[in-house]
């Protein structure tokens, strides 16, 4: 069985497409063709791009249609999401971080009203219930590359329970605040400031697995490279982490990584 895993997508919709069926994944037709493949996608399907709902439909159909070829694709939420939600849920309720509406913050971060409007309850609870934290064998996937997800528990079960509750929760505006702003945070496994390569060990010590694998922060922000020559994962902390977006949003073309049966590390 291959294992498949992408970056975030933020509405980039034809792009995915593209991808997708490059990588002999879709048809077409759209209609999965990846038969026993897994495919795992980071968060992010919002916001900065045109067809977020539209992503979400096309990730919501072809999780069944992998399921019944044999195949599998799995779903984490990202901060855009957090924002997404936060903004249709609480509207102008003021976040308690910012102190701005949070129909506001999310406009900040690339929110198109539209999809407001056009996403559907069904979609909504797909969401909500998304896992937060994922092992694959020896590789963990996250989101984001926070260490906020050790403040929801000290394993991948209490995590995904916590932060399901917040997602799902709806008088819990606070709550909400504080899950963004450790969501928006990144870098933790870098080793600016230093010690990163120590987080990333305690990280997996404490989830399991030898290899995080997030997206979250564009490899062409960290690089200094220019997007449209993102063509691989960045892989650092001394092979600790892997980071799998490719800023799409940014102009990059992106691509689909495979994982190795192995993890390479250090």
């Amino acid at each position: 069985m291959t294992t498949y895993v992408i970056g975030d997508i933020h509405g980039y919709f034809d792009k995915l497409v593209s991808l997708l069926i490059n990588q002999g994944l879709i048809a077409n037709d759209l209609s999965w063709t990846g038969e026993d493949s897994t495919l795992c996608f980071l968060g992010d399907y919002f916001d900065r791009g045109p067809k977020g709902v539209e992503v979400v439909d096309l990730m919501m159909r072809l999780q069944v249609e992998a399921s019944m070829a044999g195949g599998k694709l799995i779903a984490l939420p990202g901060n855009h999401e957090a924002f997404f939600l936060a903004a249709l849920r609480f509207g102008d309720q003021r976040d308690s971080y910012t102190r701005t509406t949070f129909r506001t913050q999310w406009a900040w971060n690339g929110g198109n009203p539209d999809e407001l409007h056009r996403i559907e309850k069904h979609h909504i609870h797909w969401l909500c219930n998304l896992p937060a934290m994922v092992r694959l064998g020896d590789y963990l996937l996250v989101h984001a590359d926070s260490g906020f997800y050790l403040k929801y528990g000290d394993s991948i079960d209490s995590v995904n329970s916590a932060m399901r509750a917040v997602f799902c929760g709806r008088n819990i505006g606070g709550e909400m605040s504080m899950l963004i702003d450790g969501f928006c945070r990144r870098g933790h496994f870098t080793e600016r400031p230093a010690g990163g390569v120590q987080r990333a060990r305690y990280f997996l010590r404490i989830y399991g697995g030898k290899q995080i694998v997030h997206g979250h922060t564009p490899i062409a922000y960290v690089t200094g490279i220019d997007p449209d020559q993102v063509t691989k994962p960045l892989i650092y902390a001394n092979g600790l982490a892997i980071n799998l977006d490719h800023g799409l949003y940014q102009g990059g073309n992106g691509f689909i990584y495979q994982l190795p049966d192995t993890p390479q590390v250090k």
